[in-house]
């Protein structure tokens, strides 16, 4: 359950004050900022209105709080390395050891009372080394630098009374694997107890979280590093490369699987370098009318069509009834995993018209009427406007960016569309009418192509007059084990064919020489007699 300080009141009404205080985004290099007082970083992460991570917030603090009162801070140390998950517990910390509510603690317990340390390594950044630095003087830490190997400094800090280790780690880490929030340590090393306090937290929520307090951060997140280990491993992510060969804030990385993409091994650093990841999208269709087949789902088809042409990879289809609680579940999960989320159906003005509220319940947010929208229904439907237009009108509060509609605009107007294409965070809201979703689709399609261009698939198949798989399932399996990752292979068996043809393999990649080389593959080790024929397209992608 979520624990909550006794001073949650005055946390509730400072909420309002730092709404108007702090900023959706900090400016990282300024060098002024030095971050909240652990008093007011409650307030300011329960003014995010992300109701999910205030949550992970409150059950983090909650186990900070509950390891000190087991093992007291003598007991404790902390693993501060200098990157953004470490700085995360850092004003977690800050707040169980500061904040009022909490009396179990002395109440001149000190954050220098606990042991802090790092390993030094010799290839380390300067940066890191520096940001330890500032943050030992700003925040009164004791930070103790070692040199030996992670093993050795932990024997020695259990002999000398240390029982639990906080550390940065969160779920998917490669050291991760069989650890939880609680773990103790592996059999072979010295016995204590492993407290990954932000295990659950995502990517996003780290950087939400850090942006919300205005803390500092290492200078080497603002250009481009998204995971620090040491200089010879660690590169900036490509997926936050400029044009001008510059790198974006690591916070502006909008897909939290590649946070890693610039630590792995030499071989996938220089892949990293000269190919970039394809985007993802996750699709929701909602309505009652195709789950019971009253109407025929037309959307899917032609969604993945679109996004297949301008170069965009669909991850996932998921269909849903018209109910809040299973849009906003969806969409919740689908806008943290995939770079961006296309919903379809639900957004007209009657009773079942739900889809508005799902999204705004998904990212933590009460629905609210949007001023422009308002004003552009009233101004298109003048004196026939009728209050369930205006419904047409709700939005999630504070997380809309209206693009203006072209091709879908009613009579063709090109100003002010009544029906802009409305995007909430990562999520896209298009309506359920297959003529009208394809209409609109075309100012979000022009939208992905200007701001997130990619190259196209290039498509290759393999005829075979076979009709049963398990004659080649061998050699797939063999090919497959060769298959560059950027290659998906497949196996379809067809029948009715005029041309006779029984299993089309296909082949698809955005590098045309590993499609031509999984092809030559095939080619070599499929039975020639089987063979009817071969087939090679590329989308081509707008713009």
């Amino acid at each position: 359950s979520c624990y909550e300080p006794t001073d949650r009141k005055k946390c509730t009404r400072r909420t309002h004050q730092l709404k108007r205080s702090v900023e959706a985004r900090w400016n990282m290099a300024d060098p002024k900022r030095k971050g909240l007082k652990a008093q007011e970083i409650p307030a300011a992460v329960e003014a995010i209105g992300d109701k999910r991570l205030l949550e992970k917030f409150w059950n983090s603090v909650t186990n900070v709080r509950r390891t000190l009162e087991l093992y007291g801070l003598e007991g404790c140390a902390f693993s501060f390395n200098g990157g953004k998950d470490s700085t995360v517990l850092l004003h977690l910390l800050r707040v169980a050891i500061y904040t009022e509510g909490f009396d179990s603690l002395s109440n001149n317990a000190q954050l220098a009372d606990m042991m802090v340390f790092t390993f030094a390594k010799q290839d380390d950044f300067p940066e890191i080394k520096k940001f330890v630095k500032e943050s030992s003087q700003q925040y009164g830490l004791d930070v103790v630098m070692r040199s030996e190997t992670f093993k050795e400094g932990l024997e020695m800090f259990v002999h000398n009374g240390i029982r639990a280790i906080f550390m940065g780690t969160r779920q998917g880490d490669p050291n991760s694997q069989g650890q939880g929030i609680f773990t103790p340590s592996s059999m072979g090393w010295p016995p204590f107890m492993r407290v990954n306090p932000i295990w659950d937290w995502t990517y996003a929520e780290v950087w939400k979280f850090l942006q919300a307090i205005h803390a500092p951060v290492c200078t080497l997140y603002e250009v481009g590093y998204t995971s620090v280990g040491q200089m010879k491993n660690t590169l900036p992510n490509e997926e936050l490369r400029r044009e001008d060969g510059r790198y974006r804030p690591a916070w502006e990385l909008v897909d939290g699987r590649a946070e890693r993409a610039g630590r792995d091994n030499t071989v996938s650093l220089r892949r990293s370098t000269s190919r970039r990841r394809t985007y993802q999208v996750g699709i929701l269709i909602v309505g009652n009318e195709v789950l019971s087949a009253s109407v025929e789902d037309r959307n899917t088809h032609f969604l993945c069509q679109q996004f297949r042409e301008i170069g965009w990879r669909v991850a996932r289809v998921v269909i849903v009834e018209d109910d809040v609680a299973a849009i906003s579940n969806e969409l919740r999960a689908m806008s943290e995993e995939y770079d961006f989320v296309v919903t379809a159906g639900g957004v007209g003005p009657t009773m079942d018209d739900v889809t508005m509220t799902g999204v705004a319940q998904a990212l933590g947010r009460k629905v609210v009427m949007h001023p422009e929208l308002v004003s552009r229904l009233s101004e298109f439907y003048g004196a026939k406007i009728t209050p369930s237009h205006f419904k047409m009108a709700q939005v999630p509060d504070g997380e809309v960016t209206l693009h203006e509609a072209v091709h879908s605009c009613p009579n063709g107007c090109s100003d002010r569309s009544p029906y802009p294409l409305v995007q909430c965070r990562n999520i896209f809201v298009l309506p359920g009418v297959p003529s009208i979703l394809q209409k609109k689709f075309q100012d979000l399609r022009q939208h992905l192509v200007a701001q997130f261009p990619q190259q196209p698939f290039v498509h290759a198949e393999i005829r075979l007059s076979a009709g049963d798989e398990t004659l080649i399932a061998d050699v797939l399996e063999s090919v497959s084990r060769e298959l560059d990752p950027s290659v998906c292979l497949g196996s379809y068996p067809v029948s009715g064919r005029a041309d006779n043809v029984g299993i089309i393999l296909t082949i698809d990649s955005k590098e045309k020489e590993e499609v031509t080389k999984t092809r030559d593959r095939l080619l070599g080790q499929l039975p020639p007699d089987l063979v009817l024929g071969l087939a090679e397209s590329s989308n081509h992608v707008d713009g």
